[in-house]
């Protein structure tokens, strides 16, 4: 039985503005596809023999992920130069300051959420508000 071939696979379909004619997306004079799949294959015969052969697979997958980044990053970036400022009516960012974009917006509001749950068990409440000893406490 032969063994079985390992390979990274991946695919992406991607739908652009009407407005953009896809012959005009190019990567070295090649159009750039909407939709496509790639198969890049895991290579581990090239592994140190004092490597155990999972280390040899995670090597080889590493080295394959790298390629499949820039394989996806190269071809993305075609398309988000080519549809540009286009579609950025579509995401509300609301007012957004230097340091306070989405991910840094979500990242304080966890931390406040996290830090006011804390708060609550030392305070003696539960790690879950369901409202049980707030009751209690207007009680008291």
């Amino acid at each position: 039985m032969a063994a079985a071939s390992r390979a990274l696979h991946l695919s992406y379909s991607l739908a652009p503005p009407t407005d953009i004619d896809p012959s005009t997306v190019v990567i070295d004079a090649k159009p750039v596809p909407t939709t496509a799949s790639v198969s890049l294959p895991l290579d581990t015969t090239g592994s140190t023999s004092t490597q155990s052969p999972t280390a040899s697979y995670y090597d080889s997958a590493s080295e394959t992920v790298r390629r499949a980044q820039q394989h996806l990053n190269e071809t993305l970036t075609a398309w988000k130069d080519a549809i540009g400022d286009r579609e950025k009516y579509k995401e509300d960012m609301g007012k957004v300051a230097y340091g306070k974009g989405r991910a840094t917006r979500m990242t304080v509001e966890a931390e406040a959420a996290a830090a006011a749950a804390v708060a609550d068990v030392n305070d003696g409440g539960d790690a879950v508000d369901n409202g049980e000893d707030d009751e209690e406490e207007a009680e008291e």
